[in-house]
């Protein structure tokens, strides 16, 4: 492994982790507020929104990183077998001599 796929491997962990942790902060900021009215929190919606982006953001962001190292393992995994059936040489070509 050459230091630019390494460094390329973890930019992409890095860029999953930020991406999932900011969708689920985004979700936990929609829906904290719209679950604490319907319950009759004594909160401002702000409040609530702020609860849930912090709450869910940080649930989101344990799991992130172990999805994203996941999908780092597979995006290699897969470039990996793209190349070998790119190099390995067809059927059809090994019958055509």
């Amino acid at each position: 492994m050459t230091l630019r796929s390494a460094l390329f491997y973890v930019g992409y962990v890095l860029l999953w982790s930020v991406v999932i942790t900011t969708g689920g902060a985004i979700v936990g900021a929609i829906v904290f507020p719209i679950v604490g009215t319907l319950a009759g929190m004594d909160m401002t919606a702000a409040a609530m929104a702020l609860s849930g982006a912090r709450q869910i953001g940080f649930l989101t962001f344990i799991w992130a990183v172990g999805i994203a190292i996941v999908m780092a393992f597979q995006h290699a995994y897969r470039c990996r077998q793209a190349r070998a059936q790119a190099s390995a040489p067809s059927a059809s070509s090994a019958n055509d001599g």
